[in-house]
């Protein structure tokens, strides 16, 4: 008996396998190169975008640092601060160089308001009412924005009023 019909097939088949094996290696390492040169450029694309962003985060344009000089220079703030409990805290307001000063108990708020409105020697003041929504009565609010605005229209200085509630 004469085997060798058997192994002829057997080799042919495996060639067959061989051949389809190695075009399967070969489109596969074709597409991790492709993915590979994508996620390459999609990363340099990137990284210009984020150096991009920082030149213009850091670097000001002229009239950017122009405008933010005079906003230092011309423009003052006065922020009031609505204490969360007023029995066991003072109202006290954040001047422009970033110090404190509390309202004593026996000053007269719009007295007090209006002598630090009138210390601050810029042309242009915003007065910022600061002050947390459930902590504060609306008797409070509307005595005090009323002070507010009456200040900012009696002044002859420039004055704009806002508001900000906290959380």
């Amino acid at each position: 008996m004469k085997r060798r019909g058997l192994l002829i097939d057997l080799t042919s088949l495996l060639d067959v396998i061989l051949i389809v094996l190695f075009l399967v290696l070969t489109t596969s390492a074709a597409q991790a190169a492709t993915t590979g040169e994508e996620l390459e450029t999609a990363n340099a694309e990137l990284s210009e975008q984020i150096e991009y962003l920082e030149s213009r985060q850091f670097e000001g344009s002229p009239t950017e640092q122009n405008w933010y000089q005079v906003y230092q220079e011309e423009i003052g703030r006065l922020e009031v601060f609505f204490p969360d409990d007023l029995q066991t805290e003072a109202m006290r307001l954040i001047l422009p160089d970033q110090s404190e000063r509390k309202k004593p108990e026996t000053d007269d708020t719009a007295e007090w308001l209006q002598i630090a409105v009138d210390e601050i020697d810029k042309p242009v003041i915003i007065i910022t009412f600061n002050y947390r929504n459930d902590a504060i009565y609306w008797r409070d609010y509307t005595g005090l924005r009323d002070i507010l605005l009456r200040i900012s229209n009696s002044s002859d200085k420039t004055i704009f009023y806002e508001e900000m509630p906290r959380k």
